[in-house]
């Protein structure tokens, strides 16, 4: 089985990452920050499940909340839809959601309701908030 983890340097991924490494029955590719949108969607194309953890939560420049939190999701669900076989996401989305009115918080919004408006039965989507 072909996963890809994007996010694969932030807590979750890391210790995900480790994980998964340890299955001989998975092959693993991991997308960050300094990887090119090409590679995102070599990756996608070859993944059965993408654990998509990358997110903007710090930054000074609202725009890298927009690019880092709802343009890779899009671009990942732009690439899913392209492949002919069934793909899982599991999205990691934030509790702050319901708290908090920022950028953040938009985006992650944002990124949840494009993912629930793209599900289908060639892309299933599960969304898990998790505390930052």
């Amino acid at each position: 089985m072909n996963i890809l983890v994007t996010g694969y340097k932030g807590f979750i991924g890391k210790n995900l990452i480790f994980f998964l490494k340890n299955n001989k029955n998975f092959k693993v590719f991991k997308y960050g920050k300094k990887n090119s949108l090409k590679d995102l969607k070599n990756y996608v194309q070859k993944s059965d499940i993408i654990f998509h953890l990358a997110g903007e939560n710090r930054n000074n420049l609202n725009k890298e909340f927009l690019k880092n939190n709802v343009y890779i999701t899009k671009n990942i669900i732009k690439f899913t839809k392209r492949k002919n076989n069934k793909t899982l996401i599991i999205y990691a989305s934030t509790n702050q959601i319901n708290k908090k009115n920022n950028i953040y918080t938009q985006t992650k919004i944002l990124a949840e309701n494009y993912l629930k408006k793209n599900s289908n039965k060639m892309v299933s989507v599960k969304i898990y908030r998790f505390t930052n």
